[in-house]
């Protein structure tokens, strides 16, 4: 785009800079550096957790109330995505992304001079839409492997606080679909999938080894809320039989008495509790 903002009518693009084409040598040193030792109290549980396992919560019991409702029309109002962008950005103030795709290297990713090169194209990148914001490179394992050698052994240029190294989003979360996918595997799901039409036989079985990312947590989405609703009416059929004067127990300790009396429903909500797990996991990503 020019200046003007008239579209550029030439087909010619510009030369780029000798600070993005120029790889300048890097060379690690033969010793194994030394690992920094972590900083603060090691946390095994997210503080906001339970905030977040709340806003899925919130979700199946608008999917159950949606579902429960007389429909006017076709369309149901269920998708999570919107939900929790409704939730989370109550006033409807969310800013644009900014997404770019920038030219790429001919050079071989796999190597220290390429990902030190990465790093700092990415930093200026990042500088110059949002200065003094920390930049995150997300890569898969090898040169996930590489950025943290080269992170411990320059830590005043590369060191942990300058870059956020971490894995990208396909290589984590495929690992966990496909570990839900063993967990639930003999279970029956496929056959419920495509008995209830959510898809056919031959792609459910894709499901359970994440064959197909998107689709595989969709699936999970929808049997997350299935499984909710059947919680949800055994929880109610609980609560009316329930004689005057006796104790009625909250949602959370029927929940888990329910756990101990029955196997089956043990295992259904652990698989919800995984579930849900993943897609506060994805969340967090996007």
């Amino acid at each position: 785009m020019s200046i003007d903002n008239q579209p550029s009518k030439t087909k010619r693009l510009a030369r780029r800079p000798d600070s993005y084409t120029a790889v300048r040598p890097v060379i690690l040193p033969k010793n194994e550096p030394d690992v920094p030792p972590l900083q603060g109290p090691f946390v095994r549980i997210c503080p906001g957790i339970k905030e977040a396992f709340s806003l899925e919560y919130k979700w199946l019991e608008h999917v159950r109330d949606e579902l429960n409702r007389e429909i006017s029309q076709n369309v149901l109002q269920i998708s999570s995505a919107a939900f929790l962008a409704k939730k989370l950005l109550p006033n409807g103030e969310n800013q644009l992304s900014r997404s770019s795709l920038l030219p790429l290297f001919q050079e071989e990713a796999a190597s220290a001079a390429m990902i030190c090169h990465a790093i700092g194209v990415i930093t200026k990148a990042v500088n110059f839409l949002n200065q003094g914001q920390v930049p995150v490179v997300a890569c898969g394992q090898p040169l996930y492997a590489i950025s943290k050698k080269i992170q411990w052994n320059f830590l005043t240029v590369y060191g942990e606080k300058k870059p956020v190294v971490m894995f990208s989003r396909f290589r984590t979360e495929l690992p966990a679909l496909k570990a839900l996918g063993s967990w639930i595997e003999d279970s029956g799901w496929t056959s419920v999938l495509v008995q209830a039409g959510v898809t056919t036989s031959g792609t459910a079985d894709f499901f359970l080894k994440a064959s197909h990312v998107s689709r595989t947590h969709h699936a999970h989405q929808v049997t997350a809320a299935a499984l909710y609703i059947l919680m949800d009416k055994a929880y109610k059929t609980y609560r009316e039989g329930v004689d005057e004067g006796e104790e009625l127990k909250s949602f959370s300790d029927w929940r888990k008495q329910a756990e101990l009396e029955s196997p089956q429903f043990h295992y259904g909500s652990l698989t919800l509790h995984f579930q849900l797990t993943i897609l506060i996991f994805v969340r967090s990503l996007r």
